[in-house]
């Protein structure tokens, strides 16, 4: 396992009400928590970490923090280009760390340069092979979200709305505008459309055609999805793949 990109390695100290908007963008991220309490959103899952707890994500994957200790938080913050993608095993997972470990996190937090990135190194060829922590957050509002946004999943094909949404996961659509708020930063339409333009984007680099891909993901006509798809991204799908 090597890292053939080290974009990023910071240590963050947040505010007691740091959140922000969720996104998704092409690299791996990590977040090693040294203080307070984190809400970590990963796709539909969500998470509650805390000190001495490790996550990591994969590209492509959805995901948003805020801080919900009262003192605030401080982590180290990743991000990085990985030479395979094994590791983690799913898309996203949280590890439960030692004090060896934490040990060796003291020591990348005060490594710079090529020592850093082999450290990293070591410190993800450890984890490896170790058993993954379940930190998922299993309550009323939290598992409103994961459904939801499995349900979008399976139904991208669809030009679902809110309501339907809401009526699938048997809450009244103010509910589920709360659960979306809170837990992925941007509203139920606006991330149905980023998930679907995140899946256009994997089709037309698979090599699909743009009226392909519009019929996949139940746009009303081609025109549309290209609209949209440029709305999200800034560029066109015709340039993708190019």
């Amino acid at each position: 396992m090597k890292i053939l990109n080290l974009y990023g390695a910071r240590h963050m100290h947040q505010s007691p009400d740091f959140r922000f908007i969720g996104h998704r963008h092409g690299k791996y991220e990590a977040n090693i928590i040294l203080k307070g309490t984190i809400e970590l959103t990963c796709n539909s899952k969500v998470f509650s970490l805390s000190r001495g707890s490790f996550a990591i994500w994969k590209p492509g994957v959805f995901h948003m923090s805020r801080v919900t200790s009262e003192g605030g938080a401080e982590l180290i913050s990743l991000s990085f280009e990985l030479s395979d993608d094994t590791f983690p095993v799913e898309e996203s997972a949280i590890f439960e760390l030692n004090k060896t470990d934490m040990a060796l996190v003291s020591v990348i937090d005060e490594s710079e340069g090529d020592a850093l990135v082999k450290l990293i190194e070591a410190f993800f060829i450890r984890l490896s092979g170790r058993d993954e922590n379940s930190h998922t957050k299993r309550e009323a509002l939290s598992e409103i979200y994961h459904n939801a946004v499995n349900f979008m999943a399976d139904n991208m094909d669809k030009d679902l709305s809110s309501n339907t949404i809401a009526k699938h996961c048997g809450v009244c659509l103010t509910t589920l505008k709360k659960a979306f708020s809170v837990y992925s930063g941007i509203g139920i339409k606006a991330y149905f459309n980023e998930m679907k333009i995140h899946r256009a984007r994997e089709l037309l680099q698979d090599g699909k055609r743009v009226s392909e891909v519009s019929d996949i993901l139940g746009f009303s006509s081609p025109a549309y999805f290209s609209q949209s798809f440029k709305r999200i991204t800034g560029i066109s799908p015709k340039k993708i793949g190019l």
